[in-house]
């Protein structure tokens, strides 16, 4: 008889520990400008071969607006779904439906600035919010969960305290949970401490709009690549291209 063996890279899967941060190859990632409106969504094929690629739903505010799938991992289809605020989030409904059709792996919420700089509501009234968002979702679906927290922005001292806050206890609420059986495995959060230093302001139609430039958009995107994969890892990188595995820049995602 003749044997054979079939060799498996095996992965680390997602870990607790802090790392450091890597700003290699963000200009590399492209800036691509593709809009959907509030509440869109944009479809692309979730296959490369034969393989079935993996989902992601991103859940997302005017930050990551100009988002383009197409220039992103190939190892990842990534539907956007436009949101304003958490509240609008919550008021208008659908998420739910959206993940139980779409049946993504991950869902990564980057909303909650419009909630604090607009709508002036509190850290502790946002900090409900996102726990309704967490807990329907962890209850109502199979996926994991990311939160990706509020950019900060200096020279605002006010707004960037409420947002200091409002970080500090989502990241608490994550940690706690955690510390959940059910839950430990399927919650994380993300830092963007670091593009707050790209944060800058324009007028709008309503007022002062507060934005971040192409690089602050490239560490976003980053972040939000390294994000996915760590809440995918180990299986993910499996599916990796080996230039992309080599080139991969972990990011830290706090417990």
């Amino acid at each position: 008889k003749q044997w054979y063996q079939r060799r498996v890279a095996i992965t680390a899967g997602p870990g607790n520990n802090p790392e450091r941060n890597s700003e290699a190859n963000i200009s590399k990632i492209p800036t691509g400008a593709r809009k959907s409106d509030n509440f869109g969504t944009e479809r692309k094929s979730s296959t490369v071969g034969n393989e079935t690629k993996r989902k992601c739903l991103l859940v997302h505010d005017d930050f990551l607006a100009e988002f383009d799938d197409t220039k992103f991992t190939s190892a990842v289809t990534v539907e956007c779904f436009k949101v304003k605020s958490t509240s609008q989030l919550i008021r208008t409904g659908g998420l739910i439906a959206k993940v139980g059709k779409l049946k993504p792996e991950v869902v990564y919420i980057h909303a909650g600035f419009e909630d604090l700089y607009k709508h002036k509501m509190s850290p502790n009234n946002l900090l409900e919010n996102y726990k309704k968002i967490i807990y329907d979702l962890l209850e109502s679906t199979t996926a994991k969960v990311c939160i990706s927290i509020i950019i900060p922005i200096p020279g605002y001292p006010d707004l960037d305290k409420n947002i200091g806050r409002t970080n500090k206890e989502v990241a608490d609420f994550v940690t706690f949970l955690r510390t959940k059986a059910a839950y430990k495995d399927r919650i994380f959060c993300s830092s963007n401490n670091r593009v707050g230093g790209y944060a800058t302001r324009k007028v709008g139609t309503h007022g002062i709009d507060l934005f971040v430039g192409d690089r602050g958009k490239r560490l976003l995107w980053l972040t939000l690549k390294d994000s996915i994969h760590r809440c995918l890892a180990p299986t993910i990188q499996k599916k990796l291209r080996p230039e992309e595995r080599n080139s991969h820049n972990r990011r830290t995602l706090p417990k």
